[in-house]
């Protein structure tokens, strides 16, 4: 009953600070200086996630829409179009199958308690959109989501067509408070605002630059943002074996810089399969780091014992000290030197005030637990020169639970190189 109660509360809370939380508005100016890309749909790979996000020919980087805010079904509706126009163009399925999936999914939605179980599955807070997952997942039919199948053939094309609504609902409601006509800059202003503190912090060589960029597609023309091509090569296309015989001082380094960064921004979604690994002589590097738009992220929680990827260890522990081996001198001098104004200078164009002075709150929680473990612990900030294959393995002994490059030797599952984006 308590932890009922608990979970009701921090929905309230949610709930309100989203009343005086205003979701970013792209101005005026971001719109005129946006790039502007006019290609032919056979120089572009479309890719098919819960959005689509499109592979620029040459390596120039990778499009995600910003779609406009227009009315709930306006936008609906216009999804289910762009969706199955997409196979329609993509796929060489049967066309008359695709026609009456898509004449199936509009007539359920014509139903109003069909259309009513359908938009709710995506939900903004958590734990009530779990009939989306649990069809996708199997455990319920399509009627948990609005829908219909008459075949078991039919029911897994609309798993896949779900998993892709419940997706884009999702985002429909993240940006709900926007004007009509403007367009979602939920996840972009978490994009760009990643990118502003990796900046603070010197971590820019490991996030990707993205910038707002207009795309024509055989006349067709979108709003979004365009991320660079990260570097290096994904993790999940190593062996054990290789990441294991891989791993240097330098790469522990940035693993550790990165649990930084994530704690500062509350980014709780840099598993494996959201950074690359950057192989120089046989040898890690160092990390190009993408995805870094998780909705969660930035959020106005002040707490900084959290797990930063699922079933990480908090990188503060109970007793407010450094759960790690040690942290890197020079990245902790910088953390140090960081004031409020200046994150407010980067990042308000972004972030609302309350988001902005949540980070400030959790960059002072760190530095307190960072001195608190300086001093209980000789030799714990580590100079340039001073990393060292032990220390490897003192984060890997588990006295520090499943850190950032534990999971990336273990929890990895090899996977051979396709041509997916290494920023998916």
């Amino acid at each position: 009953m308590l932890t009922f109660l608990k979970d009701r509360i921090k929905i309230i809370i949610q709930k309100a600070v989203s009343l005086v939380d205003y979701p970013h508005v792209i101005d005026s100016g971001e719109l005129k200086n946006a790039k502007k890309y006019i290609l032919p749909s056979n120089e572009i790979k479309c890719i098919q996630k819960s959005s689509m996000v499109y592979k620029l020919p040459d390596n120039a980087g990778f499009f995600r829409e910003c779609e406009k805010h227009t009315e709930e079904k306006e936008y609906i509706f216009s999804m289910i179009k762009d969706y199955y126009d997409f196979l329609r163009t993509t796929f060489d399925d049967d066309s008359n199958i695709i026609y009456e999936d898509e004449s199936n999914v509009l007539n359920c939605l014509h139903d109003q308690k069909n259309y009513e179980l359908f938009v709710s599955m995506g939900s903004i807070f958590p734990n009530s959109g779990s009939a989306c997952r649990n069809f996708i997942d199997g455990i319920v039919s399509a009627q948990a989501v609005g829908l219909n199948a008459q075949t078991k053939e039919a029911e897994e094309r609309l798993r896949l067509f779900v998993k892709y609504a419940g997706g884009k609902i999702y985002t429909y409601k993240l940006n709900n408070r926007l004007p009509i006509n403007s367009y979602h800059g939920f996840y972009s202003s978490r994009q760009f605002a990643y990118q502003k503190m990796a900046e603070l912090m010197g971590f820019s060589e490991w996030v990707p630059n993205s910038e707002y960029a207009f795309l024509c597609i055989d006349n067709k023309n979108m709003f979004g943002t365009v991320m660079d091509t990260a570097k290096g090569v994904p993790a999940k296309y190593l062996t054990f074996e290789q990441r294991k015989n891989m791993i240097t001082p330098k790469f522990q380094k940035a693993m550790l810089d990165l649990n930084i960064l994530d704690v500062l921004c509350y980014m709780r979604d840099h598993s494996p399969y959201n950074y690359n690994v950057v192989v120089s002589n046989d040898k890690l590097d160092s990390i190009s780091v993408y995805d870094n738009d998780e909705p969660e992220a930035f959020s106005y929680k002040t707490n900084t014992d959290f797990e930063t990827w699922l079933g990480c260890s908090p990188l503060i522990n109970k007793k407010g000290l450094i759960n790690r081996p040690c942290l890197s001198e020079d990245s902790v001098n910088l953390l140090m030197k960081i004031k409020y104004a200046d994150i407010k200078r980067e990042l308000t164009s972004y972030l609302s005030n309350i988001k902005c002075l949540a980070i400030y709150i959790r960059l002072r929680r760190l530095r307190k637990a960072i001195r608190k473990t300086v001093k209980v612990y000789d030799n714990f900030l580590i100079g340039e020169n001073e990393w060292g294959n032990d220390l490897i393995q003192r984060e890997l002994s588990g006295v520090y639970g499943k850190t950032y490059l534990g999971s990336f030797l273990t929890e990895c599952y090899e996977m051979q190189p396709d041509e997916s984006h290494s920023n998916e």
